[in-house]
């Protein structure tokens, strides 16, 4: 029998009465097989051999036993204790260091053998000791050493009266033992003297796992696997050919078991046992292969070092190293009855696989390697990594980019955090994005704002106004049409483009100066034509070259060309066949905007962001060429899995599609999955793709054991969720059917056309039963049918927003636009309806009073 010391090369081998010390050390000349003879003071003569350049030296030895049945080393780190039991019963304990105290026994009260022995990992100083069946005495006794000789004080527990314990091991501060051939009990030696027990013949041999996860026993020629998590029953059985002789976790691995048969062929049997990571499927998927490494011939002296005859007696691993093992054996045709050591190296079984990449890795301990590879990979995979224009952000291993995220808290905190910590800069934009769509409380998309069908032909897009404008601070450039509308104008403010409606305050101007302070003049100049502002537009790239101080600069050269802009023939045509050799992208748009009529350099530019894209489009295309380009632009951003397209799909199906397209492109599952939560109303929340990313990061996170991160994931999706939204409380009634229109419009809404209908307020009818709907008392406009911008003074009204919104009096039920109403209340008391009496705006004097005096008293 051999065993190690905890993290030591000395071992001790028992042989009969004899006790040795040895200790492994590196040799310098190296052989292929060492092989050498060791004459120690003992009573048999051990040869060695060595498959790791390694010599055996002899310490020490301890020869005052009968015959030993077991033995046991201590896992102190500063001793050398071992422990010995005999086959009288007598359990002795040898201390190997210099300066040692005198040996302790321990003597049973019945003779009986020793049959295992077990120290604890935890408390160094509990030695257990399983002894045969007697009906007179306990079969296992936990000895406390550091108390000195077995007496009553020392023995600290007895256990399993006229019982046998074939084995025993420690799990912590549990004793696990396998009992009278009949079952296994689990004992928590601190409290009460319940058990666990499971049923079984299996009881020979037990040891745990490096884990302390899994239990193993045999019997006979059955190895059983038991889980403790489950203490039921084994997870798995494994029948050999020869009966058992030893079985043995590896210590520094933990899911390798040695499983040593009797009269074995010079083999070994070892089970691989691996998780499929699933939460819900706990099943392990167990291999079984058998090593034989043991056909060495010592290539020195060119003879056989081991024949058919040898046989493995013991097996021990090494405590550092996975793949190294220390092996006894016996030669029975041997009359000098030599004892063979073998330090040998076991065969591990690796995997290689395919990255993304196609870089090829594999385990080579202690850390994964990549093999480089002879030849490139061939089609398709190859060319898929051309077709990630992003790819970067994903080189290293994206698990190691998730962990980074979630330390710094990603997806916790609010989009301009997120922003930050994502660690890629296309990714913040898409954040600062969502910032502009958070801001204005809006994340159903520019499709659905503008009133688009993706699906229906017909053109359902709100109807604009067509205006032409000239250049403002260049009298030779022209007029260009522009469209507006009050969807438009929504939309561009959605993408960033605050300063379209109305520029008395200079806001273009502020906008640009704070682009040109972060040196982005070619944008800030492109923002200024874009706006028919070229002489601003020169200017910015005057500054520009002066402030780079850059001779080759382009912004010089573009400033001069822009300068010489010209609505004839000849300027366009230079410039339309000298875009190509331009490399900034928003000088390309800025020359293919006064060259192009159709506004192809600008509507395709990759280089643009596409909100500064849609922005344009939603001033310069009429209502058909933009309904075609948002569609196509849908289209395009799912085909790219380019997250910028949320700005056009919005929280919708569509949405979903294009972070499913990202999550194949990137395999981003945690940005999909913090995105999807985020802003994804109550009805896709339940989307199955949404919840598939969000069981993984939460998979991943407990794998990492980040277990308060993922208890932060799951409040900040519990926090996103929307809720439900508020039942409607007012109806509007049909004056003819008197069925409700609200209702019907809410059945319409499923369909997108009409929807379009209602949000472009063109609704004039009721849909029950077609008859008018009621009008405006002051404009005689259907309720709800959209204003002209030049009918009333609406200079004092602040919010565009609530202009058109139902207002009506709760006592006659008379009603009109709230800009109308409010007018005319400014200097009427009396309804404004022809033949009604009622004096609406007196019916509120009472509240605006309470609230003047409210005003009043909190002034003073």
């Amino acid at each position: 029998m051999i065993s190690y010391f905890k993290n030591s090369t000395k071992f001790v081998l028992a042989t009969g009465s004899e006790i040795s010390l040895f200790q492994l050390q590196d040799k310098e000349n190296v052989e292929e097989f060492i092989y050498e003879d060791i004459k120690p003071q003992c009573l048999n003569q051990v040869k060695f051999i060595s498959q790791h350049n390694k010599t055996l030296s002899y310490l020490n030895s301890e020869k005052r036993y009968q015959y030993i049945k077991c033995i046991a080393t201590s896992h102190q780190e500063d001793e050398l204790l071992v422990a010995a039991g005999q086959i009288s019963g007598k359990v002795s304990i040898v201390n190997f260091m210099p300066v040692a105290e005198s040996n302790l026994e321990f003597t049973p009260r019945q003779n009986r053998p020793s049959l295992s022995l077990a120290w604890n990992e935890q408390e160094l100083n509990l030695l257990a000791m399983g002894f045969d069946k007697n009906k007179f005495d306990h079969s296992i006794s936990v000895w406390d050493v550091s108390r000195g000789a077995a007496s009553d004080t020392s023995i600290v527990n007895l256990i399993g009266l006229s019982e046998s314990a074939h084995s025993i091991c420690w799990d912590k501060k549990n004793l696990i033992a396998g009992m009278s051939s009949k079952y296994i009990k689990m004992m928590d030696l601190r409290g009460s003297p319940t058990a666990l027990t499971v049923n079984t013949r299996a009881v020979n041999g037990l040891t745990m796992s490096s884990n302390n996860m899994l239990l193993s026993s045999y019997y006979e020629n059955v190895v059983n696997i038991f889980d403790l998590r489950k203490f039921t029953e084994p997870i798995n059985q494994f029948q050999l050919a020869n009966h058992l002789a030893q079985i043995s976790w590896c210590p520094t691995t933990e899911n390798c078991l040695l499983c040593l048969q009797k009269d074995s062929s010079l083999a070994i049997n070892i089970i691989d046992i691996h998780w499929n990571g699933i939460e819900d499927d706990n099943d392990a998927h167990f291999i079984k292969r058998i090593i034989a490494p043991f056909e060495i011939v010592d290539r020195k002296n060119k003879f056989q070092l081991l024949s058919k005859a040898t046989a493995l007696e013991n097996i021990c691993w090494d405590p550092k190293y996975s793949n190294q093992m220390l092996v006894a054996a016996s030669n029975p045709s041997n009359t000098a009855s030599s004892i063979l050591l073998m330090d040998l190296e076991v065969p591990e079984r690796r995997i290689a696989v395919f990255d993304k990449w196609n870089k090829l890795y594999t385990p080579l301990s202690p850390e994964i390697r990549e093999i480089p590879m002879v030849s490139p990979p061939s089609s398709p995979t190859n060319s898929t990594n051309s077709w990630y224009p992003n790819a970067g952000i994903m080189e290293g291993d994206i698990s190691e980019l998730f962990q980074q995220r979630i330390l710094q808290d990603y997806g916790q905190m609010d989009f301009e955090r997120n922003a930050k910590v994502c660690m890629d800069s296309s990714l913040s934009s898409v954040w600062k994005m969502l910032v502009q769509m958070k801001n204005a409380d809006c994340f159903i998309g520019l499709r659905t704002i503008l009133g688009i069908d993706s699906k229906s032909e017909e053109l359902t897009i709100a109807q604009s106004v067509t205006e032409t404008r000239a250049f403002f601070d260049f009298p030779n450039g022209g007029a260009i049409k522009v469209y507006k509308s009050e969807e438009r104008e929504f939309a561009m403010e959605l993408c960033d483009w605050k300063f379209q409606k109305n520029d008395s305050n200079g806001s273009l101007q502020i906008y640009i100066e704070e682009l040109c302070k972060k040196k982005r003049y070619t944008r800030a100049a492109m923002l200024a034509v874009f706006h028919l502002r070229i002489r601003l537009a020169c200017d910015i790239l005057a500054r520009g070259a002066n402030e780079m101080d850059d001779e080759k600069s382009s912004l010089r050269i573009s400033a001069i060309a822009l300068a010489g802009y010209s609505s004839g023939n000849m300027w366009k045509m230079q410039c339309g066949s000298a875009q190509k050799q331009i490399d900034d992208p928003h000088l390309r748009a800025i020359f293919s905007f006064l060259s192009d009529e159709t506004f192809n350099g600008v509507l395709y530019e990759e280089g643009i962001s596409i909100s500064d894209r849609m922005a344009f489009a939603c001033t310069y295309m009429n209502d058909r060429q933009l309904s075609e380009y948002i569609k196509q632009m849908i289209q395009q951003s799912i085909d790219q899995g380019d997250l910028q397209g949320l700005l056009i799909t919005g929280a919708t199906i569509d949405g979903i599609q294009l972070l499913q397209a990202f999550v194949d492109r990137t395999d981003d599952v945690q940005t999909a999955a913090i995105i999807g939560q985020k802003i994804l109303p109550a009805d896709l929340q339940t989307d199955n793709r949404l919840q598939t990313w969000i069981a993984i990061m939460r998979n991943m996170m407990n794998t990492w054991e980040m277990y308060e991160k993922r208890a932060a994931f799951d409040i900040s999706i519990a926090s996103t969720k929307n809720s439900q939204k508020t039942p409607k409380s007012i109806f509007l009634l049909c004056s003819f059917c008197g069925k409700s229109v609200s209702a019907s419009i809410s059945h319409l809404q499923e369909d997108a056309r009409q929807r379009n209908q209602i949000q472009g307020n063109k609704l004039s009818s009721c849909p029950n039963c077609k008859k008018p709907l009621p009008r405006c008392s002051l404009c005689l406009l259907h309720m709800g049918t959209s204003l002209p911008s030049n009918v009333y003074n609406q200079s004092n009204i602040k919010s565009r927003n609530i202009k058109s919104w139902f207002t009506w009096c709760q006592s006659c039920r008379h009603g009109a636009h709230f800009v109308h109403i409010n007018e005319w209340f400014k200097t009427n008391t009396v309804c404004p309806v022809t033949s009604c009496n009622c004096n609406c705006f007196a019916i509120d004097l009472p509240l605006l009073k309470e609230k003047k005096d409210e005003s009043s008293l909190n002034a003073q």
